[in-house]
């Protein structure tokens, strides 16, 4: 879902927008040597951005987008390693955590537009999030870095 407010100069268009993505993704890691397994739920991930566009000859507008991203990441269902082997999971005494995770995002596009100012664009993106850092109750860290590449398709209108 995104809204966006453009501005027409001379040979380009410039847009502002808001894209936030109502979908929730949900990772298990498995430690493995670090000693540390979670369940980590990603959702509300927002971006602001501005959209540099050129429309072109034949009707099709090509365009950049660049912007800010920032994600809820929720982490719960900890437990750590007891056992040497790995296979003697326990769980841990931490209740969870948030965090943000936030980054830059880069994308490219199309757009068609029709008559009755409606539009089909389709854009490729990709967000590097900040790496994010948990340490549980018994002490062993988790750390990850996370990257979202994304294709949409959109179908919408001009006011």
């Amino acid at each position: 879902v995104f809204v966006e407010r453009d501005f027409a100069l001379t040979n380009f268009n410039i847009a502002l927008g808001l894209d936030y993505i109502p979908l929730e993704a949900e990772v298990e890691t498995i430690g493995g040597t670090t000693g540390f397994n979670a369940k980590v739920e990603v959702k509300d991930q927002f971006t602001i951005y501005v959209q540099p566009s050129k429309k072109l000859d034949n009707g099709m507008t090509v365009f950049a987008k660049l912007g800010y991203s920032q994600a809820d990441l929720q982490i719960s269902q900890t437990s750590r390693q007891a056992g040497t082997t790995g296979t003697n999971d326990t769980v841990g005494t931490d209740t969870g955590a948030s965090r943000d995770l936030e980054g830059p995002m880069i994308g490219l596009g199309v757009e068609k537009e029709f008559a009755n100012k409606a539009f089909v664009r389709f854009e490729v993106s990709y967000t590097d999030y900040d790496e994010i850092s948990y340490t549980n109750s018994n002490g062993k860290i988790l750390k990850a870095s996370a990257e979202l590449t994304a294709a949409h398709l959109s179908i919408g209108k001009k006011f």
